[in-house]
């Protein structure tokens, strides 16, 4: 049985991904590790991008990295087009706001 038997092809969504990880305990352990990971990262990115700007993140990098991954997936529900075809746009508008509103970094650049 190869992985698209087993999973369905379907599952290249995040949504779709999330969902498998609901129904499937063996799955959910992964995806879950993987996400993780992803929050992780995506946290330090957004870290370095603040620190880039001279300001501090506002709350724990890793919570804002879950918003914004959050907005991601709802804006991937949308139907195509419209708003759907504007979310990359979207997301960096909340993250330029975000940025603009944050204190100063106190902090030395590492």
């Amino acid at each position: 049985m190869g992985r698209d038997d087993q999973f369905g092809p379907e599952l290249g969504d995040p949504c779709e991904l999330q969902l498998q990880a609901l129904r499937s305990p063996a799955f959910a352990k992964a995806y879950n590790e993987l996400n993780r990971k992803h929050r992780q990262a995506l946290g330090a990115l957004i870290t370095r991008l603040f620190e880039l700007f001279g300001k501090r993140v506002p709350g724990d990098p890793v919570e804002v990295a879950t918003g914004f991954i959050a907005l991601g997936r709802g804006m991937a529900l949308l139907p195509k087009g419209g708003e759907a075809g504007r979310s990359g746009r979207i997301i960096v508008t909340f993250l330029k706001a975000l940025i603009e509103s944050a204190g100063p970094n106190s902090d030395p650049p590492s």
